[in-house]
This record gives structure tokens, C-alpha cells and sequence, in this order.
């Protein structure tokens, strides 16, 4: 099981919410690529929120709460094959209300380029995802394939 950055009692800035990210980042995709819902639900707060907008699947989707956001995300990100994860070039990680970490990042899956987006909150000594947003920005597929998924 990988370890989840611990958090920041002071000096928390833009380095230390860059580590955060970073770290929040791997540990997710190493969760996603073993399939491994326990190292998942050790990532999310128990009232955590994903909204997924065509990156995942080809729906729009929303699920409130850890269980039932870690089994929909382990079952669809395999079949997705989810892959790619890391921190985007365009937006470095924030510091948010003083002792929050917004994360943007990318990744792709079999038919898609995709964005994410997580909020990272504190909760008993690490920081874990608040809430996820994940949304296709491009396809990777031809123009037949495209034709045949929307039919």
C-alpha cells in the first residue's frame, strides 16, 4: 500500500501543495492500475463526490460518498483502461482556503485525452480527495470508431 503525503502542520505553500498533489497523484494512479479498491478508499474522504463528464465512460455521471464512488471508479477505470496519470503542465497545483490543495491533472483512457481535477483536503494526518472531476478533452479514436460508439 502506497503512503499518502502526510500534512503540513506549517509553511504550507505552493512547494509543499505541489508535493501534495504529486504524491495524492501517484498513489491514485498506482490504485487505479492494480484495480485496488482498498488503496482507493484510503484516497477519498468518506463523503467524497466524483463527477465524471465522458472520461470515464461515455455518460455523464455523479456518485456521493467513498463506497459507492470507489466501486463505479475501480470498475469503469479498468474497462476504460485509465492510464497516464500526471500533474498538467498548464496549472500548478493551488493552495485553497489556507490548508487545501486543488489538483489538476491529466490522463488518458483507451478512446479519450482526459482532464481531472481534485480537491485535496486534510483528514486525520494526510491529505485526501474531497472531491474528483474527471472530463474527456479529445478523442483518441479514428473517425470510424467514433461513428460506432455514438451509434
Amino acid at each position: 500500500m502506497t503512503e499518502t503525503q502526510i500534512a503540513p502542520t506549517t509553511d504550507f505553500d505552493e512547494a509543499v501543495a505541489a508535493d501534495v498533489a504529486s504524491e495524492w497523484l501517484r498513489s491514485f494512479a498506482e490504485a487505479i492500475d492494480s484495480a485496488s479498491t482498498a488503496a482507493l478508499e484510503d484516497l477519498f474522504t468518506e463523503t467524497a463526490s466524483w463527477r465524471d463528464f465522458m472520461a470515464i465512460s461515455w455518460d455523464v455521471s455523479n456518485r456521493i460518498g467513498r463506497a459507492e464512488l470507489v466501486e463505479r471508479l475501480a470498475d469503469w477505470a479498468a474497462r476504460a483502461g485509465a492510464e497516464g496519470f500526471q500533474l498538467t503542465p498548464e496549472q500548478d497545483p493551488v493552495v485553497f482556503e489556507g490548508d487545501k490543495v486543488q489538483a489538476f491533472f491529466d490522463f488518458t483512457t483507451e478512446e479519450r485525452v482526459d482532464r481531472g481535477y481534485a480537491l485535496l483536503v486534510s483528514e486525520e494526518g494526510r491529505f485526501r480527495c474531497q472531491m474528483l472531476e474527471t472530463q474527456a478533452d479529445g478523442l483518441q479514436l479514428q473517425q470510424h470508431q467514433v461513428a460506432d460508439q455514438l451509434l
